[in-house]
């Protein structure tokens, strides 16, 4: 599944290295969130793939995730970014780790940004740490499959009958949707299920420029706050250490190797973003952890659809 907004030309790129799969995809499902028909007409080049508009939800990608799955039947689904190229043998390498450890919920692959460090990054993968701090590393190159906490949502895979069990996405971690892909894998695991890390399913990530802002600017660090606040008290509660770390977390920008004034920034948008996600946290759970699976509307609509 591709979710795509605006970026015609990063789409064509991605499909035709969808269509130069070993083990092509059983079906390819293009969820559209862009105003125009650029998009349209491009996945109508490609006979595999099947247009699903969903603009009256632009900009909001876990929704366009869950419409997306209304429109899937195959047992494994797979989402990659439209500005994410996978390899040759990425669909291949994935549907057999899955075929080959029935214990696992899902997998993740590897994202290359291009950046030779990523490839020997140290320390773990795919983490939720016991502060609450997410740690992705998801271009650390290894040679065998790894246990983990979480996947990156552009190159990750689950079962299709957990995530519908689940009732699908949570719709809303607000502004870049941050955290929607850790919550989902904490929310596998929640099940029982392994999740793993395999680097030899890799996506090239080109980078698009995004229609709003910059991939990292103050914006980012306000959300990731808000949001991973958010996440962690779902997942671990508000009493854990989880959710006292992410209260902090604004002062570990401190510690970064940014100039003093970027530093200032930083923690000032982080301490925004945290206070933020505490006013999340009651207007849209209360008092109480939430549920693990979800009983709305649209996740009514997605098991009928099952």
């Amino acid at each position: 599944m591709v979710i795509t907004y605006c970026r015609a030309a990063y789409l064509r790129d991605c499909l035709a290295h969808l269509a130069g799969q070993s083990r092509p995809p059983e079906e390819v499902v293009v969820v559209d969130q862009s105003p125009d028909d650029s998009s349209r007409e491009v996945v109508a080049d490609f006979p595999f793939a099947r247009w699903v508009d969903n603009r009256v939800n632009a900009g909001r990608m876990t929704t366009s995730r869950n419409v997306g799955l209304r429109h899937v039947s195959a047992d494994v689904v797979s989402f990659i970014d439209d500005d994410s190229l996978p390899e040759p043998a990425w669909a291949l390498t994935l549907l057999d780790i899955l075929d080959e450890n029935g214990d696992l919920g899902g997998v993740g692959g590897r994202v290359d940004n291009g950046n030779y460090e990523e490839l020997t990054a140290p320390g773990p993968i795919g983490v939720v740490t016991g502060r609450g701090k997410v740690v992705g590393n998801f271009g650390s190159l290894q040679s065998v499959l790894v246990s983990v906490d979480h996947v990156v949502g552009a190159n990750m895979s689950f079962r299709r009958e957990l995530l519908v069990q689940l009732g699908g996405f949570r719709e809303d971690y607000p502004g870049t949707a941050m955290g929607e892909d850790t919550d989902i894998g904490l929310r596998v695991r929640a099940l029982g299920h392994d999740l793993g890390y395999a680097s030899d399913a890799v996506v090239k990530h080109v980078s698009a420029p995004h229609v709003t802002g910059t991939r990292f600017d103050g914006r980012y660090s306000f959300y990731a706050a808000a949001n991973y606040l958010l996440l962690v008290r779902r997942a671990f509660g508000a009493r854990s250490g989880q959710f006292r770390g992410r209260l902090c977390a604004f002062t570990e920008e401190f510690r970064s190797p940014r100039s003093l004034k970027g530093r200032i920034f930083r923690s000032m948008c982080t301490a925004a973003g945290t206070i933020y996600g505490l006013w999340l946290c009651l207007r849209l759970d209360g008092l109480r952890r939430p549920d693990l699976v979800l009983d709305d509307q649209r996740a009514q609509a997605l098991k009928l659809c099952s």
